[in-house]
């Protein structure tokens, strides 16, 4: 008996204190007695009988490894063991058998190779301390004759990963999974009605856990170090949030408060860094949120501001009197606070460790701020530059801070309204609540203005300023020129001139600039260059109002190579008049400097602008490669060639009928009595839509000899299609 005793007492001192379980309660030393036979031992157990004739086995001597614990032992039913097994770190798996009814305190502990077991549905009771320290188990599940589960019973299972819990437990005791560290969900049966203290304690894979609303109290430290429990829902039945109930919870973002909790503890949610909103159901009687923050029902106390908050400023509400201990503690973000003149005292500890706490602004008098009762360990909070007489509800350049969502716009010829943020101190305001906004100057390129007008329990005004700059520059055209270049950009309404810049670094370092004072023109020429050289090249648009310049941003650089040979000293050849087709028209082109005949594609290009359509039609020729310049050419596009389509004598006349020409503007008809139209007449039809007319007033039984021809008249000139083939038509008495 004192071996056994002594046993007992050896663990508790290694495992943490307990009290003696029994099958039904509590037990203390004084009121445990076993009364038995002398230890015998059969096979690979020692066992004592019991006086009810059963065996209790006391130790293991075997070898370890797949450990089958018998039924009975000399026919006698084995109904439960005692430390037996602790500390056999050879055994890997165990089998109790149906008759066992007890796993009594530390049975297994210290088993750390033991990596499964099966408990069958006869046990009723798991002592403490029953397995604590398997660190090889990693499943469990705990039968449903299973009543109690007693302190410690899986703690320092450090491997345990998934546990079921029977359905008939009503207590999950004191450090039932203490650092259990991967453990990692767990279903709270719906009987549970207490969880005891650190009973998750340090079990930092937890992620998630189910409680129903049977659990009434949660103790301390009971979650202490989950650092991945994100989602938590408190039972509506809990009435107390203990001591440091969730102390390091670091994944915990937001908690509610069920509108049965009484009692908070100061430091229940302590060191929980990503915390950032507590809210509290709104009929709890003696809680109350706002802001994320947790108070008092009526809003007297400030209990907790949640460490996690990633606010830089706060105004603590008016008619706070007291800031609770703790309430601010290690808030690691908080550098701006508001405090209202009717805040009488601090706790201690309310502003401890706020480490960027930097600016105090107190709605009262230096006098009145030194009566407030500021008790120990708040050096973040009075060591803070104070500033005295802070009125929170008046807008004027003192107190008030306008944000713009930005302070430069880009021109585009629509009104800009910048979003408006408005602080006074560490305060925003509410826009259409405690203010009204109104812009001016604000569509032209200038300087506009924003009013904020107070509004609601605000008064006062202020304004702030933006800018609208001319838009960003384009370059359309940038082309090579002899020791030169030639660039056109986009013309800018809203501008007053532009600068031109070119550098012969990619960064434009050390850039020309070119400085235009006219809206127009949009093109530029700049020669005097070096030739066969890379030039970077960049436009921006600049306006003045009044005696202040606004420059837009600049153009996208873009990069030229210049010429050593100039092109406008070559001559051209193959450009001749050409006949309307309805199609675009091209010529033969030559380009030769001297006796050198240049290449279309290297030495230079080529391209037209209206030679579709009848009228003068240009050929530009560009400079390329070793050749800079352009050399701009024109050509006419006349009408097309005219036909006869009929022509017939009539008396003392004929009749003519010839090809309508929609691109002419008219037609002549020619006539005479010669083939070489000596003396000729001519009939003009201003209509394009006639294409047939008789000609009369001849004389009779003569030959005449006709032709005809469109014409189309372009920007006052007109342009003369070639004559048709010359037909003749004798005409009739």
């Amino acid at each position: 008996m004192k071996k056994l005793l002594a046993t007992v007492l050896a663990l508790s001192l290694t495992l943490g204190t307990f009290a003696l379980p029994g099958v039904v309660g509590n037990l203390t030393l004084s009121d445990f007695t076993i009364t038995a036979s002398a230890e015998t031992s059969k096979n690979d157990f020692e066992y004592r009988v019991l006086n009810d004739d059963t065996i209790e086995i006391t130790k293991y001597t075997g070898n370890g490894g797949n450990v089958v614990i018998p039924s009975t032992i000399d026919g006698k039913k084995v109904t439960g063991f005692f430390t037996a097994f602790s500390g056999c770190e050879n055994i890997t798996s165990i089998t109790i058998p149906n008759s066992v009814e007890n796993i009594w305190w530390y049975a297994f502990s210290g088993c750390t190779n033991l990596t499964s077991i099966t408990l069958p549905n006869s046990i009723t009771n798991i002592g403490s301390g029953a397995f604590a320290g398997c660190s090889k188990l990693t499943d469990i599940i705990i039968p449903d004759s299973v009543t109690h589960l007693e302190k410690g019973a899986f703690m320092w299972c450090t491997n345990l990963t998934n546990v079921i819990i029977s359905g008939r437990i009503t207590s999950i005791e004191d450090d039932t999974f203490n650092e259990c560290t991967n453990l990692k969900s767990i279903i709270i049966p719906n009987n549970v009605e207490s969880i005891g203290a650190r009973a998750f304690y340090l079990c930092e894979n937890l992620a998630n856990i189910t409680m129903s609303d049977s659990i009434k109290s949660i103790g301390e430290f009971a979650f202490v170090g989950c650092r991945n429990l994100t989602n938590l829902t408190i039972p509506n039945s809990i009435v107390s949030i203990e001591d440091g109930t969730f102390t390091g919870c670091t994944g915990l973002t937001s908690v509610s408060i069920p509108k049965n909790v009484t009692k908070i503890y100061s430091s229940a949610f302590s060191q929980c860094t990503n915390l950032s909103s507590i809210y509290v159901d709104k009929n709890n009687k003696e809680f109350s949120s706002e802001n994320g923050v947790l108070f008092n029902k009526t809003k007297t106390d400030l209990l907790l501001y949640p460490i996690g908050n990633t606010r830089t400023e706060y105004d603590i509400p008016n008619g706070i009197m007291i800031i609770r201990n703790q309430a601010f503690q290690d808030c690691s973000n908080l550098k701006n606070i508001t405090i209202p003149n009717s805040v009488i005292s601090i706790r201690k500890y309310a502003f401890n460790k706020c480490t960027v706490l930097s600016d105090l602004y107190y709605c009262d008098s230096n006098a009145n701020w030194n009566n407030i009762d500021i008790e120990e360990n708040n050096e973040s909070l009075t060591k803070a530059n104070i500033h005295y007489n802070f009125n929170p509800y008046h807008i004027n350049k003192d107190t008030t801070n306008i944000q713009l969502s930005t302070s430069t716009y880009v021109f585009d010829n629509t009104l800009k309204k910048p979003s408006v943020t408005v602080k006074i101190g560490s305060r925003t305001l509410t826009s259409g609540t405690d203010y009204t906004v109104s812009y001016s100057n604000n569509k032209n390129v200038g300087t506009s203005n924003v009013y904020v007008y107070g509004k609601g329990n605000y008064s006062g005004s202020l304004s702030a300023k933006f800018d609208i700059v001319p838009a960003k520059q384009q370059i359309q055209k940038l082309e090579t020129k002899y020791k030169g270049f030639y660039i056109d950009w986009a013309q800018k309404g809203s501008a007053t001139g532009y600068d031109v810049e070119y550098s012969v670094k990619a960064n434009m370092s050390g850039a020309v600039s070119k400085h235009l004072t006219a809206n127009k023109p949009d093109t530029l020429t700049v020669s005097g260059l070096s030739g066969d050289k890379v030039y970077y090249v960049r436009v921006r648009s600049y306006t003045n109002v009044n005696g202040k310049v606004y420059y837009g941003a600049w153009s996208d650089v873009k990069s030229i190579k210049t010429a050593n040979n100039d092109i406008t000293k070559a001559t051209v050849s193959g450009i001749s008049t050409k006949a309307f087709t309805g199609k675009a028209i091209t010529q033969n082109v030559t380009v030769k400097v001297g006796n050198t005949v240049l290449k279309n594609g290297t030495d230079y290009t080529v391209s037209y602008s209206n030679n579709k359509n009848v009228g003068k039609a240009t050929v530009k020729i560009t400079g390329k490669g070793k050749y800079g310049g352009v050399i701009t050419k024109t050509f006419k596009i006349n009408p097309a060639k005219q036909e006869i389509q009929k022509l017939t004598a009539k008396s003392k006349a004929f009749f003519v009928d010839w090809a309508q020409k929609g691109s002419a503007t008219g037609y002549e008809i020619q006539y005479a009595t010669n083939s070489k139209f000596t003396g000729a007449k001519k009939v003009t039809i201003t209509n394009n839509k006639t294409d047939k007319t008789t000609v009369s007033k001849l004389s009779a039984n003569k030959k005449y000899y006709v032709r005809v021809r469109s014409y189309t008249t372009v920007g006052g000139t007109k342009y003369y299609g070639a004559w048709s083939a010359v037909k003749n038509v004798t005409t009739k008495k």
